[in-house]
């Protein structure tokens, strides 16, 4: 057709791929991602910064250089989260937990304590301490 017109060449299409998608929704989902464990962090920053998720057949080789590495102790949560590797006495009773203090009941303590809590505070001491 470009011939019959008097072109010498004819020319080529190319595609670009776009990005029709909501870039903020995006975002979300691969942070969500990121978080459930799902994608490693390099694959994560990957889509976030191309847009493109990564291919299923990449994910489980990643995941086994990523469950390595958090292993290492890299990755794991500074506040809060479960770490991937936990303290060798974290599941002892009476064992401090994560503020450092002893978990559970005080050693020693036997059954559930018995009582009326309207025997040991009394209304007019709950007053008192508001009113102050």
């Amino acid at each position: 057709m470009s011939q019959n017109l008097g072109f010498r060449d004819y020319p080529k299409a190319r595609f670009e791929e776009i990005d029709i998608k909501d870039e903020v929704q995006l975002q979300r989902v691969v942070t969500r991602l990121l978080e459930l464990g799902i994608l490693t962090p390099e694959q994560g920053i990957d889509a976030i910064k191309t847009g493109i998720y990564p291919q299923p057949s990449d994910l489980n080789s990643a995941q086994k250089t990523y469950t390595g590495e958090r292993e290492e102790g890299m990755y794991n949560p500074l506040v809060g989260g479960v770490p991937m590797i936990e303290s060798p006495d974290s599941g002892i009773e009476g064992s401090p937990g994560p503020s450092g203090k002893e978990t559970g009941r005080p050693t020693g303590t036997k059954g559930t304590p018995k009582g009326n809590a309207s025997e040991q505070i009394s209304r007019k001491d709950v007053q008192d301490i508001i009113y102050k």
